[in-house]
């Protein structure tokens, strides 16, 4: 379970505060996140921001932060990442860029592509297509299939996922500016 509230200090600036618990199913892992982000509108239709962030599992903590851009026309949308550790543990890189084009006011294609080196041993790739399907005014469906590609120690696996969700907005009509920040969003399964 997890979200995103937005609170806008004026027409330019705003912060966003990510929130996530996690728990994983075949295990008794559980894990925690949580990002920060400062955003500038620099206009109606794009936007730029800066974010922090700390994902706990079990007793390991790791620290982010980077950088964002999102840009919105009237019949798509679309957003860029990049995320980087900021602690001492082992480094960590992710790239991301997500879309949405809408069809109609209620029906919108998404797509999605992130990439991420975490240390020299473990490389990964996830990539999913989906939908959104807006139900009523605030509450919108969600349906992604995609795949995960992992490498480590010269290992390769890869998975595929159908993820199926709800989404509440309230307040303006867009809800949050960017997407959350977490590597339990860039991993399936985590």
């Amino acid at each position: 379970m997890d979200g995103a509230f937005e609170v806008g200090f004026n027409k330019l600036i705003a912060t966003q505060l990510d929130l996530g618990t996690h728990k994983f199913g075949g295990t008794n892992f559980s894990g925690n996140s949580i990002a920060l982000h400062g955003i500038l509108h620099s206009s109606e239709t794009l936007s730029f921001g800066a974010f922090v962030g700390r994902d706990s599992l079990e007793s390991a903590d790791r620290e982010f932060a980077g950088l964002e851009v999102g840009f919105e026309a009237d019949s798509f949308d679309i957003e860029g990442y990049y995320l980087n550790k900021i602690d001492n543990q082992e480094s960590f890189d992710v790239l991301g860029v997500s879309g949405n084009y809408h069809l109609s006011d209620t029906f919108a294609l998404t797509g999605s592509l992130e990439s991420g080196d975490i240390g020299s041993s473990f490389s990964m790739k996830r990539y999913a297509l989906g939908m959104r399907y807006m139900v009523s005014t605030g509450v919108t469906l969600t349906a992604d299939i995609g795949a995960s590609e992992a490498e480590s120690f010269g290992v390769r696996g890869s998975e595929t996922f159908v993820g199926v969700g709800a989404e509440f907005t309230f307040g303006a009509a867009r809800g949050a500016t960017f997407g959350k920040r977490s590597l339990f969003e860039v991993i399936p399964g985590l």
